[in-house]
């Protein structure tokens, strides 16, 4: 009898319950090759981390920003630090707080950065320099962004003020219109492609620099009003692709631009983000990286984080392309944001203020083991049951290092099952995929038993530091009853 395709899955696809669906990819992502390839995708090992920094301060990355091609400003806990283009640090000054912070730079000379953190305190750095605002005439805002030679801020009450130009210091009483379209207030200003978006619980509203308004206070109007779609967590928004990406009202991430907001997300991905409580929900992070042409955007909450290739969603559907990342010994990843810096996406960690790049080539997360594992859906002949004589995997081999460490030597990967829908793994088997050089290595593994009428949801995992890729696997089984 002829071998059954193992499907090998291209996303995350979770359902309710592991029974009905549960095809996970987590650590990886595919490759399509189409017609031209082997397979029409691969699966590889999602990029490593790779320490950039060589600092030591403590408390979890709040936020990152370019104050130039040469500079990158980062808030570290209750440290505001500068870094060059290779990672070399100097301790600027200290600041209050420990919830993210959001940042904006203006064209100043020295550029102005304005800093508000999650308790409503606005913050100017200039020059190393940081001073509390004490203009009376600016409420307490909870974003900041930067558009026309102006700061604006957001304040909850639905307000929108302006700075004077490129003057951060500088706030005038009347500098100020209202996002009212609806009353709901608002959660984040946020500027991309010229337009500013004003995102309140429900709603959205976009402005643009208005020409006949040019030396009044506040230079803005609304283009576009009565948007239903709000911001439920004033971190999840970010530019991708032009576009912008968010978690709305109602947990689903919207994707779009000029106020389209087409649903990006799955039920799975929804699910997570409605299990969470409403203070998970406003700390949820959202940021963009990308390498070799996969633009991403990731979503992290406290107990996952999911990753939108957005290539692949625009070739199969964006329901297709989530994957979930998790870093050794976690739920979710370690990482908090990235920002592209000196050519290189630099990632600040949740923890202990470690900054690392993005790199493909790294094969761990600074030495942690970095697990590619594929939750391959359901394989079954329901109503019938079946015997599994065995499976094959098709993957790259020859992939081990020159080093004496035999682990990544000689790598391996496991393979297991589940009968329960992945609520449990039993039988796991450990195969090599070939020392360096060893091209011709293949994976078989024989005699898996009687297989229920339900399936199996078959494991496999590789941990080992090396290039990880898989082609295809195949299922050698009998029916019975």
């Amino acid at each position: 009898m002829p071998p059954l395709p193992l499907v090998l899955p291209a996303s995350s696809t979770i359902g309710r319950d592991g029974q009905v669906a549960n095809a996970r990819l987590i650590n990886g992502y595919p490759e399509v090759s189409g017609d031209d390839g082997k397979s029409q995708f691969a699966l590889y090992g999602a990029p490593g981390l790779t320490r950039w920094d060589s600092a030591s301060y403590a408390g979890a990355e709040r936020g990152m920003i370019e104050l130039s091609a040469n500079e990158l400003i980062a808030v570290l806990g209750n440290q505001i630090v500068s870094y060059d283009a290779v990672g070399a640090d100097t301790l600027l000054t200290n600041i209050v707080g420990s919830g993210r912070v959001i940042m904006a730079r203006n064209r100043a000379s020295p550029p102005q950065i304005g800093i508000v953190t999650s308790a409503g305190q606005y913050y100017v750095l200039e020059a190393g320099v940081l001073t509390l605002n004490a203009d009376t005439d600016l409420p307490a805002p909870n974003s900041i962004d930067y558009l026309k030679g102006k700061f604006l801020y957001g304040i909850p009450d639905g307000r929108i003020f302006a700075s004077a130009t490129d003057d951060g210091t500088s706030i005038s009483a009347l500098a100020f219109d209202v996002a009212d379209s609806n009353a709901d207030g608002l959660v984040r200003v946020f500027v991309n492609a010229g337009f500013l978006y004003a995102y309140g619980p429900k709603s959205l509203e976009i402005w643009q620099a208005d020409p006949s308004l040019a030396g009044q206070p506040f230079p803005f109007s609304p283009v576009q009003q009565d948007i239903e779609y709000g911001l439920s967590g004033a971190h999840t928004v970010a530019k991708f692709e032009k576009a912008l990406i968010w978690v709305d009202q109602n947990n689903i991430v919207r994707y779009g631009r000029d106020g389209s907001a087409e649903r990006a997300s799955t039920h799975a991905v929804e699910r997570s983000i409605e299990a969470l409580t409403a203070t998970q929900k406003a700390e949820m992070v959202g940021s963009v990286h990308a390498w070799q042409g996969h633009e991403t955007y990731t979503l992290k909450g406290a107990n996952f984080t999911w990753c939108l290739d957005l290539p692949l969603a625009k070739k199969s559907g964006f329901e297709k392309a989530w994957y979930e990342r998790e870093s050794y010994g976690l739920d979710h990843w370690r990482v908090n944001s990235s920002i592209l810096f000196a050519g290189k996406y630099i990632l600040g960690d949740e923890d202990d203020g470690k900054l690392y790049s993005l790199d493909p080539a790294a094969q761990t997360e600074n030495g942690a083991d970095h697990v590619l594992e594929i939750h391959c859906p359901h394989s079954h002949r329901f109503p019938e049951r079946m015997i599994v004589d065995g499976i094959e995997i098709d993957l790259v081999s020859g992939v081990g290092l020159n080093t004496t460490d035999d682990w990544n030597a000689d790598p391996e990967i496991m393979v297991d099952f589940s009968e329960d829908g992945g609520k449990t793994f039993q039988c796991e088997r450990r195969a090599k995929i070939g020392r360096q050089g060893e091209y011709r290595q293949t994976v078989r593994l024989n005699r898996w038993g009687r297989c229920t009428k339900k399936g199996r949801i078959w494991r496999i995992r590789a941990s080992a530091a090396v290039l990880k890729a898989i082609n295809s696997a195949s299922v050698h089984a009998r029916p019975t009853r």
